[in-house]
């Protein structure tokens, strides 16, 4: 079971990471519409929605719970370690998005 969570903490620590990239890839190639193959590709928004929503919500998830863990003392600790990492990174991540929409908001004014 510790592999199996230290895999999860790894691949949700991957996905937080590489999220602000694949947002940014895909908003820019929307908004200036500089590839119709690119944008119109179901692999990419299959695989943009996938990185989103493990980035947010299954992150999310699994800080919760591996923070209930570490509250009864059952947590291991390189688990825990990584979940320090993905709140660190998460929160740069709800930044990057505050900081987009702000820019976006007043572009269009």
């Amino acid at each position: 079971m510790r592999k199996v969570t230290l895999l999860l903490g790894i691949w949700c620590l991957i996905c937080v990471i590489i999220n602000p990239f694949v947002f940014w890839e895909m908003l820019f190639n929307n908004l200036l519409y500089t590839s119709d193959d690119f944008r119109y590709n179901n692999a990419v928004e299959i695989i943009g929605g996938t990185i989103f929503f493990t980035a947010f919500i299954v992150s999310s998830i699994f800080l919760i719970y591996q923070t209930v863990l570490r509250l009864m003392q059952k947590s291991h600790y390189k688990v825990f370690k990584v979940v320090k990492i993905i709140y660190f990174f998460l929160l740069l991540n709800i930044v990057f998005y505050s900081f987009i929409y702000y820019i976006l908001s007043n572009a269009t004014k």
